[in-house]
């Protein structure tokens, strides 16, 4: 069993609502160090529309006992897999949890259990801490009654802009959700090198259940099927 030093990655994006969103997840994590000290510390990736207040959100972190690797504002654009995309081209290649703004440790020993599930496992593997079997259709019926006649507009919008036919799995689609995931930072800088930074929401879907999807990556030992 290894005992590596685990980087927690958190993803802050400045739109309203969000600085409570930091200090819930500061006491989230200061709640992980509070019986036994564990061995990690912090990476925060600041982006936003909103005016960045660095000097706030560094005045925050030092409140805590937590260890803080860095602070780095990046741009606003990419969705929340493209910051985790530019992260990993920066930072030291270690085990990273990535997570984003809405991320909470919901008990006091949840940093502890995946710091153990991880040392359990190769250190070349992914580690979810939610996944889904979830698949696009790739078609849909323009109606099947009377009453969905009245969502007409919207299924023929979405047969025509989303067909997903070719590009993503029908079920059993297994996945981990591309939020709240440990692997090393360089082996997800190494998949966004052939993926590509995901500019639109059909990427980011394609990202994490799409045939070249970030699990399969790992499962294909760092082989993407179209590429």
């Amino acid at each position: 069993m290894r005992d590596q030093l685990i980087r927690v990655l958190y993803l802050h994006r400045e739109v309203e609502g969000s600085t409570k969103r930091l200090s819930d997840f500061i006491k989230s994590l200061n709640m992980q160090i509070l019986k036994d000290p564990l061995n990690f510390f912090l990476c925060v990736i600041v982006k936003g529309p909103s005016g960045l207040n660095i000097n706030e959100i560094t005045t925050k972190l030092k409140q805590s006992k937590i260890k803080i690797e860095s602070i780095t504002e990046m741009p606003d654009d990419g969705f929340d897999l493209g910051a985790y995309y530019r992260a990993s081209k920066i930072i030291t290649p270690e085990p990273t949890l990535f997570l984003n703004s809405y991320s909470r440790f919901r008990n006091k020993n949840a940093l502890q259990m995946l710091s153990d599930a991880w040392n359990n496992i190769p250190d070349d593997s992914i580690l979810g801490t939610s996944g889904s079997f979830h698949c696009h259709l790739s078609k849909r019926p323009l109606f099947l009654n009377f009453r969905s006649l009245l969502f007409l507009p919207f299924s023929i919008y979405w047969n025509k802009s989303y067909s997903f036919e070719e590009d993503f799995p029908s079920l059993p689609n297994p996945h981990i959700r591309t939020t709240g995931f440990i692997c090393n930072s360089s082996k997800l800088n190494q998949y966004f090198n052939k993926a590509g930074l995901p500019r639109t929401k059909r990427d980011c879907y394609g990202i994490e259940l799409g045939k070249d999807n970030l699990t399969n990556f790992f499962n294909n030992k760092y082989i993407l099927s179209s590429r």
